[in-house]
């Protein structure tokens, strides 16, 4: 089975050709290449705590995840770590 990325289990629509593309624009998680395929993720797909400017699942309108509390109590990334396993890359 093919493991999700953020955007896929958000349901943001901030990847490239998302429904909220247009409105609010690229999220950096989706096009952010040197983290591809770490977690099994597209780009920064299931890496998205370590991404620049990364968008919070708290708020799919724009606002920064800058308090590193909220990347670590945020549930896809439970469910990235339980899915990895012994193999997570935090």
């Amino acid at each position: 089975m093919r493991k999700k990325n953020c955007w896929e289990v958000n349901l943001c629509g901030r990847q490239p050709g998302g429904h909220n593309e247009k409105e609010f624009g690229v999220c950096s998680v989706a096009i952010e290449t040197k983290f591809n395929k770490i977690n099994g993720g597209v780009n920064g797909g299931r890496y998205c705590w370590e991404v620049t400017d990364s968008f919070c699942e708290f708020d799919k309108s724009g606002a920064f995840a800058k308090d590193p509390n909220t990347c670590n109590n945020c549930s896809f990334r439970k469910l990235v770590a339980q899915e990895e396993g012994s193999g997570f890359i935090e």
